[in-house]
């Protein structure tokens, strides 16, 4: 993965992990790689060209946790999102539009 292509990735990956956790009815802030599996067809339509989505997917996911973007590897496969960071913010954000929007 060439780094023109690292930072497309970054935030879609991104926004995959916050899709998965607002809908996580647990409340946990932490997921499995394989979760993020799920979002393999729209990845594939967003990245046409892109015949390695998964593989990309896990390269990104270390990128994301080795360059410290609010990620943290718990064990293999195993992963949790940064407590205090600007996407753990908006993670609980997001939960609370659901539930308003659900009272209306």
């Amino acid at each position: 993965m060439n780094n023109q292509d690292r930072f497309s990735w970054r935030p879609v990956v991104g926004d995959c992990i916050v899709e998965l956790l607002v809908n996580n009815l647990s409340g946990s802030i932490e997921f499995e790689r394989n979760e993020l599996y799920r979002f393999e067809p729209r990845l594939q339509e967003m990245f046409p060209n892109n015949s390695t989505v998964r593989a990309t997917v896990n390269a990104t996911l270390n990128d994301l946790v080795n360059n410290h973007y609010q990620i943290e590897r718990l064990e293999h496969g195993r992963y949790r999102l940064v407590e205090g960071e600007r996407l753990f913010l908006r993670v609980r954000l997001e939960k609370c539009e659901r539930k308003l929007q659900a009272i209306a």
